[in-house]
């Protein structure tokens, strides 16, 4: 079960350069925007991420990591997605772990083109159903999924105590 292929780095739009990366050798970069990503959500509370577990996770082919890069290289978005066999339906689906852009990189529809290309090289590799989501403050990243070529299939809820 799983992905163990690579994309070739591929330009949309003549803007941002998209890729599935090995997430071991960018963890040091995703650390940086998780922290980020964390705070704009969360403010100061405490950030808990086991990065081996993630990348034990992709040796494994469990786990794919994609990355939206500017022309000098610079980190500018990513999602990240977990694939596990869903043993009801005998297929493999994938499920956005986290995924973030800078926020100057927002309203831009370059969202839309990392998801569109993390989605087709996942289907391309076997993954039948790719799923990602967002937080309900997020009132923008509906539309960025649709034009993504995403549907809405699911409400989430968090139990928060009594």
């Amino acid at each position: 079960m799983g992905l163990n292929r690579h994309s070739v780095p591929t330009r949309v739009g003549g803007h941002m350069i998209f890729a599935n990366e090995k997430f071991a050798d960018c963890s040091t970069e995703c650390a940086i925007f998780v922290t980020m990503h964390w705070e704009e959500l969360f403010g100061k509370k405490k950030f808990r991420a086991n990065w081996k577990a993630v990348e034990a996770l992709e040796k494994a082919g469990q786990f794919a990591y994609y990355t939206m890069r500017d022309d000098l290289g610079k980190l500018c978005g990513h999602v990240g997605y977990r694939i596990t066999d869903c043993p009801f339906f005998g297929c493999l689906t994938a499920t956005d772990s986290f995924f973030y852009v800078l926020p100057e990189h927002r309203g831009t529809h370059e969202i839309s083109n990392l998801l569109k290309f993390a989605a087709k090289h996942l289907q391309a590799c076997g993954i039948e159903d790719v799923f990602a989501a967002h937080l309900v403050v997020n009132n923008k990243l509906p539309a960025a999924m649709d034009r993504a070529g995403y549907s809405l299939v699911s409400a989430m809820y968090r139990y928060e105590g009594e």
